[in-house]
């Protein structure tokens, strides 16, 4: 029988929590499933469920396999004879105030005095469309995803009593669509994205929000020259310097992974299929690309009952079972550490409305273990508490 069939049966085979010495009440589960690595604790262990964000834990699987943990993003930045500035973009998740102004300063030491046209080119991207699973809501969890996409699609900005609008972090500069936006909100501050529905799906939105925050520090810095924001190609190059991201993958992982960032996520996601299938980056590329290598990392056996649609878990459409999400979780066990820590456990949490998820390892023997509940009530905790005693109870010994 070959191996990967038997460890597809060892994955998948469901046994009920009343099973040897496994004893998890699993009254707590009204629709649901839940696996244990190297134990008979199990529920429904093969069936199909909406994972939320503990999805987000294959794609660091397949970048980290794929790309390697000390790989950074790329920005292409270059000046032309007529001193216009071209930002080429290929989708660098961390392309922040911070990262921008690094750029500056390196520009003006190979010799930059002046900036007139800003030329945005977003080529490598073509997407099919809006983020699967967004909503165009204002919540920054929406923000679509691009190929030069500043500060994560998101402004962040505060609005006064007297009307008046500035940036609300002290690295980000006052933009003019921070003042646009600002106008139509209450006082009070506001962290918005550049997808929500307040902007009617302008598709350039993300390319005027980089290039007023690039004017802008341009100005703080004392870089001369003014001009349009345009999306294009430079004239005839005169200087070049191609930016990598000041944080390696593994790290833009752990924040990913810490703070749930979904527009990350399907960063991740476009530049894996990006960098396997060539540019331009699409949703179908980034699929087709994360089951491929899942396909490597897990079984194609494995995969093949997966139904993934985006990078983050936003979707609802997406569909894992337990044996499969408890796969990966063994096969990412050398990066398990990226994870957050959640008392002696490192755990990636799940949660939307009507599901709740939990993934990670417990204790100290980092034993691998996938909670997902699709139900209105959420019991995970009472769930994970209970697996914890199990794990490392005296049953074990």
């Amino acid at each position: 029988m070959p191996t990967v069939f038997l460890l597809l049966l060892i994955y998948v085979l469901p046994v009920t929590a009343a099973a040897g010495p496994c004893e998890l009440p699993t009254g707590l589960v009204h629709n649901g499933g839940y696996a244990l690595t190297d134990s008979p604790c199990g529920h429904r262990t093969g069936e199909l469920f909406v994972p939320a964000s503990i999805l987000k834990l294959a794609t660091a699987l397949a970048v980290l396999h794929e790309l390697g943990p000390e790989y950074r993003c790329r920005t292409r930045f270059a000046l032309d004879s007529n001193d216009n500035l071209l930002a080429e973009g290929r989708g660098d998740p961390l392309l922040t105030s911070e990262e921008l102004a690094l750029v500056l300063a390196q520009l003006r030491r190979r010799g930059l005095r002046h900036i007139n046209d800003l030329v945005l080119d977003d080529r490598s991207f073509a997407l099919e469309g809006p983020t699967p699973g967004g909503e165009g809501s204002l919540n920054p969890y929406d923000a679509p995803n691009g190929a030069l996409a500043a500060n994560f699609n998101t402004l962040h900005f505060l609005v006064g009593v007297d009307r008046q609008v500035r940036s609300a972090e002290a690295q980000t500069p006052t933009i003019p669509l921070m003042r646009e936006l600002g106008a139509r909100l209450p006082p009070g501050q506001h962290r918005v994205n550049l997808g929500a529905t307040l902007f009617h799906g302008d598709d350039a939105i993300g390319l005027r929000h980089l290039g007023e925050v690039l004017r802008a520090l341009q100005q703080e810095a004392g870089i001369a020259g003014e001009g349009t924001i345009r999306r294009g190609n430079a004239g005839k190059i005169r200087l070049e310097y191609l930016h990598s991201s000041s944080q390696p993958l593994r790290e833009v992982v752990r924040n990913c992974l810490a703070y749930s960032n979904n527009f990350v996520a399907n960063q991740l996601l476009l530049l894996l299929g990006l960098e396997l299938y060539g540019p331009p980056a699409t949703w179908d590329k980034g699929r087709r690309a994360l089951n491929q290598v899942l396909g490597k990392m897990i079984g194609e056996e494995l995969v093949a009952t997966m139904h993934i649609v985006d990078g983050s878990g936003l979707s609802r459409d997406n569909r894992v079972s337990p044996a499969a999400m408890l796969a990966v979780l063994d096969a990412l066990r050398p990066h398990a550490d990226l994870l957050p820590v959640l008392d002696d456990d490192l755990v990636k949490s799940g949660t939307m409305t009507g599901v709740y998820s939990y993934a990670g390892y417990l204790g100290t023997a980092q034993q691998s273990f996938v909670l997902i509940l699709n139900q209105e009530r959420n019991n995970r905790e009472r769930l994970l508490a209970h697996m914890r005693r199990w794990a490392t109870g005296p049953r074990r010994h």
